[in-house]
């Protein structure tokens, strides 16, 4: 049931180009959409916040909030933002993107002024040290991480901030495929897994052995439609059960992190072919 209050709750997803300063109070929607909800709910808004030769924002107004969103609300407005990112990379750009800081997504969330209108104004800006490259190290890591390349390939682009979360899984799906599939069949993989069956119950967010949930999600990602009754997988980076899914990607049961210094140190050369 929704919580009443007197003011808008404004859901904000920066868009990629839109600057250090970030700023709406309301001047500059380019189109708005009602999305209707329940009877007895106020319709949210989208709205589109820029002009015509450069969108800053999408916005996701919740009417009569106090800002603590429902899992529905969270799941309905992420499913919103995603299909209109989708929509303008379809008609305009399909480079446009979420803004990035720090390698992640940034989100943004206000209430209204107490007349309903916006008031967001905030600097963004990213703070970080210059990477300085180790040559003695990144010959030793090119050499000895060679015989890996493949799973270390599938590692990278899961790590990848820009990796939508269902590749982000079929790549952690595809290592441990890579480790404990033998000619069609899973050998080794239940003892493997046996080391991380108390930690995926602390999560608390299945029933099912971890076998059977890995598989299960490897079957939402890779298919759009699930079963006899034909549920719905999930696609691209979209919010069914996402803070679930960050868990799991949190705790995925594959130990080979990236190599450290004296791991991949010493005299090596690369013989094999590529």
């Amino acid at each position: 049931m929704q919580r009443q209050s007197n003011k808008t709750w404004f859901n904000y997803t920066p868009i990629s180009g839109v600057g250090s300063e970030i700023k709406d109070d309301g001047s500059r929607v380019l189109c708005s959409i009602p999305v209707e909800r329940e009877e007895e709910l106020l319709p949210l808004e989208i709205a589109l916040i820029g002009d015509e030769t450069r969108l800053d924002l999408i916005r996701v107004g919740t009417p009569n909030s106090d800002g603590d969103l429902s899992e529905q609300e969270v799941h309905q407005i992420g499913n919103i933002m995603d299909h209109v990112i989708s929509v303008i990379r379809l008609l305009y750009d399909s480079n446009l993107d979420r803004l990035y800081l720090a390698g992640r997504p940034i989100s943004l969330g206000q209430f209204s002024r107490d007349d309903g209108s916006p008031q967001l104004s905030v600097n963004a800006k990213e703070f970080a040290n210059p990477v300085k490259f180790d040559g003695a190290q990144l010959k030793n890591a090119i050499i000895a991480t060679a015989p890996m390349r493949v799973a270390l390939s599938l590692l990278v682009e899961a790590l990848h901030p820009r990796t939508p979360l269902v590749f982000k899984y079929l790549c952690f799906y595809k290592i441990l495929e890579l480790e404990f599939r033998k000619n069609g069949h899973w050998v080794g993989l239940d003892k493997h897994l046996q080391h991380y069956e108390g930690a995926f119950r602390d999560l608390n967010i299945s029933k099912s052995k971890l076998r059977n949930f890995l598989h299960n999600y490897r079957d939402k990602c890779a298919h759009i439609k699930i079963g006899s009754r034909d549920e719905i997988g999930l696609t691209g980076d979209g919010v069914e059960r996402r803070r679930d899914r960050e868990q799991v990607f949190a705790f995925v049961p594959y130990h080979r992190g990236r190599p450290t210094q004296s791991e991949v140190s010493g005299p090596h050369q690369i013989s094999w072919p590529w």
